[in-house]
């Protein structure tokens, strides 16, 4: 299983974590490729959790973004933006059973909980 949780919630939320970075690197993903990889795994997993399309009502993942309805939930950061603004979302208490730990793929599933609530 490879891990995604390269983005923590740190001053800049763009931050890597340091020990999912030094995993990175022993799975031979280095430079400035390493946070890139992480994001585009955190989608492709966003992809699964939420298998819809752009003609469906329910979530679903466009390039680095998780959309529902107007709102997109960035897979790196976990930042929700409508229009481009950055909007505050009240992160949900509730959310899906992750398959492996991951703050931001957290804080995205419990965003999308609050979302559709």
């Amino acid at each position: 299983m490879i891990s995604v949780a390269a983005f923590a919630a740190t001053k800049s939320e763009t931050a890597p974590d340091k020990a999912a970075i030094e995993f990175e690197k022993q799975l031979g993903i280095s430079g400035d490729n390493a946070g890139f990889y992480t994001a585009m795994c955190r989608a492709v997993l966003l992809a699964r959790l939420y298998p819809g399309d752009k003609n469906s009502e329910g979530p679903y993942v466009e390039c680095r973004y998780l959309v529902i309805g107007d709102v997109r939930i960035h897979c790196a950061t976990g930042r929700a933006s409508t229009q481009g603004k950055t909007i505050e979302v009240e992160p949900s208490k509730k959310a899906i059973q992750l398959p492996y730990p991951d703050r931001e793929l957290e804080r995205i599933n419990k965003t999308v909980n609050a979302i559709l609530s």
